[in-house]
């Protein structure tokens, strides 16, 4: 697809693959889109207010893929037959509503990444997960990435200009001050 899919309360129902062209956009609010096979996207997705639902469908084999970058407000990654989802590593995919995640009895669905790397599915500040019958591998991250370390705060030259000032006028004032006829500090800097 390219140009403007307005969906506007209604559904769209493909039950092999979608392509999103990269100057593809998705209008409207309170629309499904159904997907019976693999997503992909050339370009950065918003599918602003409506649904994306990945289902079994008519392809061949028993997985479907997410290529590319999207923002959903409600994704459903759902099967009663088992079914693999292949959730790319180094994409950028954000939930912002709602994950469901459904498997059938018996039939759990599964959560791969496309590669050795993490696949991340990000989750929106308000996002919830609804998860049954479902498998998640171990390189399948289900919201926000790992914070990197954090570093240490250092102070600006100035910050440290004033903190050396200081030490150095607390030295001056130990060194200057009368000697104690009790005991005699000695202060090395």
């Amino acid at each position: 697809m390219q140009g403007t899919l307005n969906l506007s309360g209604g559904t769209l129902t493909v039950d092999t693959d979608v392509t999103f062209g990269s100057g593809a956009s998705i209008t409207g609010n309170n629309g499904v889109i159904a997907v019976g096979g693999n997503l992909i996207s050339s370009g950065n997705i918003n599918t602003g207010s409506n649904s994306v639902v990945l289902r079994d469908g008519c392809d061949p084999g028993n997985s479907s893929q997410i290529n590319g970058n999207f923002v959903f407000q409600n994704l459903t990654l759902s099967s009663t037959t088992g079914r693999t989802f292949v959730i790319p590593a180094g994409a950028n995919i954000t939930v912002l509503g709602t994950l469901t995640l459904q498997g059938a009895p018996g039939q759990n669905i599964q959560l791969v990444s496309s590669g050795g790397g993490a696949a991340v599915i990000n989750l929106g500040p308000s996002a919830t997960v609804s998860q049954t019958f479902t498998s998640v591998a171990g390189n399948v991250q289900i919201g926000n990435a790992i914070a990197t370390a954090k570093s240490i705060p250092t102070l600006s030259e100035y910050g440290l200009m004033l903190m050396t000032l200081l030490i150095g006028l607390v030295a001056l004032w130990y060194h200057r001050r009368p000697a104690d006829t009790h005991f005699h500090r000695h202060i090395r800097i």
